[in-house]
């Protein structure tokens, strides 16, 4: 007589917890730093070929953080951790003898989904059946990575029968969301989603027949990588519905960064698993395909909606933010056209269920184990058909294939009439959302219909003050759509990730690679490396330059908001016309004080340089930046300001119109010097870079404009203009008469620090 199932899931769970609860030494010692900050393969390999870190100590804290990420989520199924210290301590003994590494994957944790085959361990895909049934070898892909260096340290949970996008099973319980226990983390590579969210490996191995790699990518801000079918080993993985091969289960990674992806992929396609598995082509990585669409432009193919269920709106914002970030770095971007999805997704939901749902019935009713209530309604949604038939849904399969490439073909530029190289497209309609409620995965299921290369990458993060919801009910287009737009709950889903997806047809791994990295290089160039001119803040002379400099162009906008506020109101009523002219007055003294300045200036540096008697050998004056500051900095300092609270009050109290513009006028006169000063000074200290030093003060100065802007009209409601003024004033006049003083004090001594500094960057 079989046991009753319960009694299976409490010795499998018994087995798995004593694992768990035994301990390394790991919570007694200190983390490495180093080790939990490496994120990405080539981080770890270096530490490890420096021998700043051992692969004992690297699994060691893999294992602390498997650990506390299991205790949060419930994420882990199966353990290997004692051999993998010892495979640890051998690589270890490997690299003190050769004085190299085993491989390009020396010491980097790994885990993998349930499904892999690891000698010795069950792959029970969830279901209580397939417990006590330990694999005799290891599966291709666990043994190549073992080649690699890899070091494999457990197995992660996954959906009863695969077939789900998200993470529970009557044999291994809810996998939850890493940021809140009541949302999924999605599935069904659930378990590897919130593993490696919490750093408890560096590289995930899962499996994707319907966006189960990429929507726990999605949803917890990783990489997931689904290839085109038979480019990475499925020998010794178990899976459900075995022998479907219309739409294939493929195998693919999931990381932190996108190098660890390409370098676990190249890495291994160099390895030849094909001679290990028949079923894979050998075609190796091709480094020269690879670089090639690193270099050139793409036309992007953009489909923010398919047609069927429209996205939440953090969603649409952070495609469309994407979208113009794509446009300014070069790309050509083309709507897509989405009349073909929903036949695609028809089609592909036939094949789940040709056979009646009899595989699956079988593997859950082997261990009497419940039916989760999703996939009860899989194996009940139809009854098996005949050989003939299924002939018939394999040609139309492929007539939709074929149309969709037709339509592909015909996509073109309209610009450049080039065309399209790769799809941009949602991973997801939503992000982490409440478990059992992902009823639509159409945004990734529709590519594995297509057998298409598919990359999840993450995108951005929602935001409450960004995406409120339309005022504007929504109307639903069908039954999927309102349970969708009914599932939007920004105060709950605040702070998650959000992930898109670049595609391409059938193609070898390193084309979508290099095409995803292309754009990644393009974002870093356009959004991140400008920001490395930020280091010149660290000297003095430089960050108070543009801090006086930044608080007067600032409030310069907090000055037109009063403008327009004050004189549209009583006793003034301008018009918008009259309102505009007034403007003038600021523009008069700017114009002025440009004709005037410079002269002055300049007067000024060559009384200076002759009062020091600084000359050349040819006789020529030498010039300091600091020349530039004396009176006219002291004179612009003190007028402008007091403009500021002259204007201010007089609007406060109605004076005669004439007054307040005359104010506008000296307030012009007196910034535009410090405009001018700080500009000069900052292209004198920072010789050789001195459009980086330009571009620190625009940097800084439009900031403080932007939050001026943005406070400027609710601080008048709450104070009026005069006591506005009237702080702005004190602030402006002790910030920058604390700057002219520092500079003037010290400016000798920080040029020098400065130009030291600067020459050895050089």
């Amino acid at each position: 007589m079989s046991r009753p199932w319960t009694d299976v899931v409490a010795e499998k769970r018994a087995i798995r917890d004593q694992k768990l609860a035994k301990s390394y030494g790991e919570d007694d010692a200190q983390l490495d730093p180093r080790i939990i900050a490496a994120k990405d393969i080539s981080d770890l390999t270096s530490l490890l070929e420096t021998r700043q870190v051992t692969c004992e100590a690297v699994i060691l804290a893999h294992i602390a953080k498997a650990k506390e990420a299991h205790r949060r989520t419930n994420c882990l199924t199966e353990i290997c951790f004692d051999e993998a210290l010892q495979q640890a301590k051998e690589l270890d003994a490997f690299q003190q003898e050769h004085g190299k590494l085993k491989g390009p994957l020396h010491g980097v944790p790994v885990s993998l989904k349930d499904q892999f085959d690891l000698q010795g361990l069950d792959s029970t895909l969830g279901y209580v059946g397939r417990a006590f049934k330990p694999a005799a070898t290891d599966c291709v892909l666990v043994k190549v990575l073992k080649q690699l260096g890899a070091v494999i340290i457990a197995k992660t949970n996954l959906p009863q029968s695969i077939l789900w996008g998200e993470t529970d099973n009557p044999l291994w319980g809810l996998t939850t969301h890493p940021m809140n226990p009541a949302f999924t983390p999605g599935g069904s590579t659930g378990g590897e989603g919130t593993l490696l969210a919490l750093n408890g490996s560096v590289l995930g191995w899962g499996t994707d027949i319907g966006g189960s790699i990429r929507i726990p990518a999605h949803m917890n801000g990783l990489w997931g990588f689904k290839p085109s079918s038979a480019r990475f080993s499925y020998e010794g993985v178990a899976v459900s519905q075995d022998g479907q091969h219309q739409i294939p289960s493929v195998v693919g990674p999931m990381a932190r960064t996108l190098n660890t992806l390409t370098s676990a992929s190249k890495a291994i396609l160099e390895a030849k698993s094909w001679t290990l598995d028949p079923q894979l082509p050998p075609v190796p990585w091709k480094e020269d395909v690879y670089q090639e669409y690193l270099r050139k432009p793409l036309v992007v193919g953009v489909m923010v909606d398919d047609g069927t269920v429209r996205v939440h709106p953090p969603i649409e914002r952070i495609f469309r933010e994407f979208c113009a970030k794509l446009e300014a770095a070069g790309h050509e971007l083309v709507p897509w056209d989405t009349s073909l999805n929903l036949g695609c997704i028809k089609i592909m939901d036939e094949h789940y269920v040709v056979d009646g749902g009899e595989d699956i019935r079988r593997d859950v009713t082997a261990g009497g184990e419940p039916f989760m209530p999703h996939v009860q309604a899989l194996v009940d949604r139809g009854s098996p058909i005949s050989v003939y038939e299924y002939w018939q849904l394999n040609k139309r399969k492929k007539a939709q294939q074929a149309a969709y490439n037709a339509m592909w073909n015909a996509a073109r530029s309209p610009s450049s009439g080039r065309p399209v190289d790769v799809l941009l497209v949602p991973t997801a309609p939503h992000t982490a959302i409440p478990h059992r409620t992902l009823r639509y995965p159409g945004y990734t299921k529709l590519f594995n219909f297509l057998d298409y290369t598919a990359l999840s990458f993450p995108a951005g993060k929602t935001d409450k003050a960004l995406d409120l919801p339309s005022p504007v009910p929504y109307e639903p287009r069908n039954a999927a759509d309102a349970w969708n737009w009914g599932l939007y709950d920004i105060e709950n889903m605040d702070g998650y990730d959000v992930g898109l997806q670049i595609l391409t047809r059938v193609s070898t791994r390193q084309r979508i690679s290099a095409r995803r990295k292309k754009i990644t290089r393009a974002l870093y160039h356009y959004l991140v490396e400008p920001l490395g001119v930020l280091f010149l803040l660290r000297f003095p002379p430089v960050s108070l330059t543009v801090l006086i400099a930044a608080i007067a162009f600032s409030s310069v906008y907090v000055l037109n908001i009063a403008i327009q506020y004050g004189f549209s109101r009583p006793p003034y009523n301008f018009s918008e016309t009259s309102v505009g002219v007034t403007y003038m007055a600021t523009g008069m003294g700017f114009v002025v004080s440009s004709i005037v300045g410079g002269p002055w200036m300049d007067s000024i540096m060559k009384r200076e340089a002759r009062k020091a008697g600084r000359y050349n050998a040819q006789g020529r004056l030498i010039y300091l930046p600091e020349d530039r500051m004396k009176e006219n900095a002291w004179v612009a300092n003190t007028l402008y300001p007091l403009s500021l609270l002259w204007f201010g009050w007089s609007m406060y109290y109605g004076v005669q119109f004439m007054v307040p513009i005359t104010a506008l006028f000296v307030f012009g006169f007196s910034s535009m010097l410090h405009f001018t000063l700080g500009t000069t000074m900052l292209t004198e200290f920072v010789r050789k870079r001195s459009s980086a030093g330009v571009a620190v003060n625009n940097f800084v100065r439009n900031i403080l404009s932007c939050g001026g802007t943005i406070i400027a009209a609710p601080w008048i409601h709450g104070v009026g203009v005069g006591y506005m003024m009237t702080t702005i004033c004190v602030v402006c006049s002790l910030l920058g008469f604390l700057g002219i003083w520092l500079i003037s004090r010290n400016a000798q001594k920080w040029r020098a620090t400065m130009d030291e500094a600067l020459k050895k960057m050089d």
